[in-house]
């Protein structure tokens, strides 16, 4: 077996190598950075695959750490940078003595690299170094008559890869891939069959070999309610058969498909042929009512006047962009560029070859609409998509799948679809069963699935069971058991599995009969627990609440205490406010009496004229007037306009409502009883002035009626020294006395101006107290 070194730190293509070198029958081992190269013995390596831009020690430098120990096996160089820079550490490395293959230029095809590890001619050093699409012309020709018997025997495979929303994370479609094996196993890349084809006239009824199985399994999801889109590629070289569209349309009505669910794709090479050939068959094709996309769009010759010339409604960016969106900005450029100009054309953009999630989460920054890739999920023939998506409902619209009436949640997480369906087949009838298959999508959507009990597959590809159960115990807001699942059971596994937080352990061949008696005693563990934490959270909420309650009631109890010593409308707008901070409510208040009005929103802060007539509309509507998050409290000289009700907490709603409710009696008692006060001190004032005034009166009436009494002492005096009056004399005296009795009654009058006063004083009282 061929021993291979790859020096490379992309994950994604170290493991795109392992793949092939699986397929070639060689063993490789992968160095991510070019110090750990030096630690390897590197002549016990038969090819050494190096990408020039490593960390550490570059691949300049590592060809040159080669040269020193005498490397005697090949060397290819595999990189994405300038081919012109590619072409200079080629041939240093030859200046060197190294024997140096032709380079590899990513992105670069299956067959190559197969080509590449199986030794077929590959070690030269002379001609054309950079290797791209140069198929092995003999080993094609001998593949001939072998393709021939297989399109005729129907022995071409289609494989279905996932397409989803990159809005909903929901299965979309699919994309259908022809898949050659031969009778000894070897899988031929599609690159080189397809192209077999094309060269002798065979992609018709290759391409009529796979579309023959694609509709009736339309027809078979169809009817299991899994309604999907469906592409399929449609070879530049088959673009003269004219009666293709009514093709297409006969197995679209045989089999029930709505052709609004098959897309033809076809690749944007085939657009840089004359249009007037490809227009007739395209136009058909879309009049049909199928949708057509462009395929690997950015590596062909197609222009917009094409895009808007020819009747496409979908747009596949090619992968190459994709992978190196982080890396290149021409990529991320062109990604951006082709979204916008698409929607603005009304065509959708489909993105292929999604690794990871920040490729996802720029896409649909982006604007994309579609994706796919192995992040989601490899190719796979029919049957194991439908274990896939067995295995995976959470991918499934609402109309896709029926979940669970059952609200105890089992997450499973295992690379084995065929286990996982049997899983889904016991579990789904008793527990809400939520499958996954994918260890990076099930981090991603685990804390929205609220799992009760989750089933951890120890050896997954991604992360260990063990580093996967410390994740999500890290980040649960809510508490689960986990069941770890192991092929291999010993002290070790288990010690393992309880030092990650696991609650039981179970070994692969599993008996399912232990399975469901184990998952059965920890949800009966789980329910108690959340019963427990339940019960704990109610009387913590309780607590809480009551200490709320306590404290606003404490709060009102103080109010109610210090406006005791309240003598002031001021004193009482500032003690109303500072209640209204302790409550967190934003609040209004306006004072009324006989006299005036007055409306305040603060301490010393008027209110503006709409709170003004807000009072003026409302004041008469009744005790508790609600409107939206306000509230107006009324009571006859007081009210208050709360403007933050809590609406969204009805318990907290209904409590400030009879705080409210009691407030407002307070208020309108202590502002009576100020109001009450400050007329009392005017009355006071008033009767104070008016004994005043009637003081000085009295003395004024006493003086001048001692003097009137003397006066007429001694007018009398003076007429009786005559002892005989003369009737004239008499007269005289009776006038006399007349006349001082009216100056009397005079100053008897002035006098009632006084009761006049204090009657006005009393009667502004009275209507004070009103």
């Amino acid at each position: 077996m061929r021993q291979v070194l790859l020096i490379d730190d992309d994950e994604l293509f170290a493991e795109y190598v392992r793949d092939a070198a699986e397929m070639a029958q060689a063993a490789i081992t992968v160095v991510g950075n070019g110090y750990d190269v030096k630690t390897q013995k590197v002549n016990e390596f038969d090819i050494v695959i190096l990408d020039l831009t490593v960390p550490g020690p570059d691949g300049v430098q590592l060809l040159r750490f080669l040269k020193e120990q005498n490397y005697a096996g090949m060397v290819v160089i595999a990189s994405g940078c300038d081919r012109s820079v590619i072409n200079s550490a080629h041939q240093l490395g030859e200046n060197y003595g190294l024997n140096m293959a032709r380079a590899l230029a990513k992105p670069f095809s299956l067959d190559d690299l197969l080509s590449l590890l199986r030794g077929d001619g590959t070690n030269v050093t002379s001609g054309l170094m950079l290797v791209e699409s140069n198929p092995n012309k003999q080993q094609d020709s001998s593949l001939l008559p072998e393709l021939r018997l297989a399109i005729e025997n129907n022995q071409i495979q289609v494989y279905y890869q996932p397409r989803f929303s990159l809005k909903t994370k929901k299965l979309v479609g699919v994309e259908s891939l022809a898949r050659w094996t031969l009778s000894d196993g070897q899988q031929i890349p599609p690159s080189v069959f397809i192209k077999l084809a094309e060269d002798n006239d065979l992609i018709e009824p290759l391409t009529k070999c796979l579309v023959e199985k694609i509709f009736p399994q339309i027809n078979e999801w169809n009817s299991q309610g899994l309604l999907l889109h469906v592409s399929f590629n449609y070879s530049a070289r088959a673009l003269h058969e004219l009666d293709f569209p009514d093709y297409l349309s006969d197995l679209a009505e045989q089999y029930g498909v709505l052709p609004q669910h098959v897309i033809v794709e076809l690749t944007e090479s085939a657009l840089a042929d004359d249009i007037s050939v490809l227009m007739e068959i395209l136009t058909r094709i879309r009049m049909k009512g199928f949708s057509l996309s462009i395929d690997d769009f950015g590596t062909g010759y197609s222009s917009v006047q094409q895009l808007q010339t020819l009747p496409f409604n979908e747009l596949k960016i090619d992968k190459s962009f994709v992978s190196n969106f982080q890396s290149r900005v021409q990529s991320r450029t062109i990604i951006e560029s082709t979204v916008e100009m698409a929607h603005k054309l009304g065509i959708r953009v489909v993105a292929e070859g999604i690794e990871d999630q920040g490729a996802i989460d720029y896409l649909q920054q982006a604007g994309c609409d579609e994706g796919q890739g192995f992040y989601y999920a490899k190719p796979m023939p029919a049957d194991q998509f439908k274990k896939w998506v067995k295995a995976n409902p959470t991918y499934l619209t609402d109309k896709q799948s029926q979940a669970s009436d059952c609200s105890f949640t089992i997450v499973a997480l295992d690379d084995d679809l065929d286990f996982i369906e049997i899983l889904t087949d016991i579990l789904s009838e008793e527990f809400s069963f939520i499958p996954f298959t994918n260890a990076k999508v099930f981090l991603d959507e685990f804390s929205s699935l609220k799992a009760d009990i989750v089933l951890l597959d120890v050896n997954m590809p991604y992360k260990n069971g063990y580093e996967i159960c410390q994740s999500i115990k890290e980040t649960a807001d809510k508490d689960f058991s986990v069941l770890f699942i192991s092929g291999a059971d010993n002290k070790e596994q288990r010690l393992k599995a309880f030092a990650a937080g696991g609650d039981d352990f179970i070994a692969k061949p599993i008996a399912y009969g232990e399975l469901l008696a184990k998952l059965r005693t920890m949800r009966r563990y789980q329910e108690s627990k959340n019963t427990l934490t339940a019960q704990e959270e109610m009387a913590r909420n309780m607590a809480f609440q009551s200490m709320t309650e306590a404290s606003q009631y404490g709060a009102i109890l103080r109010f109610f205490k210090d406006t005791f010593s309240c003598t002031s409308q001021s004193q009482l707008i500032e003690m109303f406010f500072g209640l209204m901070d302790n409550l967190q409510l934003s609040a209004c208040i306006q004072f009324r009496s006989t006299r005036s009005k007055a409306s305040y929103r603060g301490v010393g802060q008027l209110c503006s004229p709409i709170e003004d007539n807000l009072f003026e509309m409302l004041s008469d509507a009744g005790r508790l007037y609600h409107f939206k998050s306000r509230t107006m409290v009324n009571d006859k000289h007081v009210s208050v306009l709360i403007k933050n009700m809590p609406l969204e907490d009805e318990m907290t709603y209904g409590r400030y409502n009879d705080l409210l409710a009691a407030l407002i009696e307070g208020l309108e008692s202590k502002w009576v009883e100020i109001l009450h006060e400050e007329s009392t001190e005017v009355l006071i004032k008033n009767i104070e002035i008016i004994l005043f005034s009637l003081s000085d009166k009295f003395s004024s009436f006493e003086k001048q009626t001692h003097q009137i009494i003397d006066m007429l002492i001694l007018d009398v005096r003076s007429s009786l020294h005559v002892l005989d009056l003369s009737e004239e004399q008499e007269s005289y005296l009776i006038k006399l006395i007349e006349t001082g009795i009216e100056r009397v009654m005079e100053l008897g009058d002035a006098g009632r101006e006084i009761e006049v006063e204090i009657k006005e004083v009393v009667e502004g009282f009275k209507r004070a107290y009103e």
